[in-house]
């Protein structure tokens, strides 16, 4: 009896081992697939600032939304405040036709809102003075 009650801990053991691993693999599969609508998984491969990329209206206005992923080392690489408009323009491009944010000269679309749940969509948006400088430089959400 002491040999039969031992195998069916044994059975229970390995069932419980079982359980555990196709339990894991389903959670890993939905994490997997939730993730892919994460406005963070489009950045895979495309933090750092490509100009081409950047240009690419597929790239850009489309599902991947790069521009948002490219933002961060764009501003850290390139000091936009203080470059001409036409600098800028040569740099990234002209800008979006946009009757939202009027307050601003210059306003790139980078897509969703960054963050778990991205409910507005963020811009890149810069002021111009009269000299055609830019002198301030933003990313805001709207």
């Amino acid at each position: 009896m002491a040999g039969a009650a031992k195998r069916w801990i044994q059975i229970a053991a390995l069932a419980m081992v079982v359980a555990v691993s196709i339990a894991g693999y389903a959670a890993w599969r939905v994490y997997a697939g939730a993730r892919g609508q994460l406005s963070e998984s489009r950045c895979d491969g495309h933090g750092t600032f490509v100009r081409s990329d950047w240009m690419d209206s597929t790239m850009t206005k489309g599902k991947l939304a790069v521009r948002g992923c490219m933002v961060d080392d764009l501003l850290d690489r390139h000091e936009l405040r203080g470059m001409t408009r036409a600098q800028v323009i040569e740099l990234i491009g002209e800008p979006d036709a946009t009757r939202d944010l009027p307050e601003y000269d210059l306003v790139y679309w980078l897509g969703p809102e960054r963050g778990l749940i991205g409910t507005d969509s963020e811009y890149l948006v810069m002021k111009v003075d009269k000299a055609n400088r830019v002198t301030s430089v933003e990313l805001i959400t709207a």
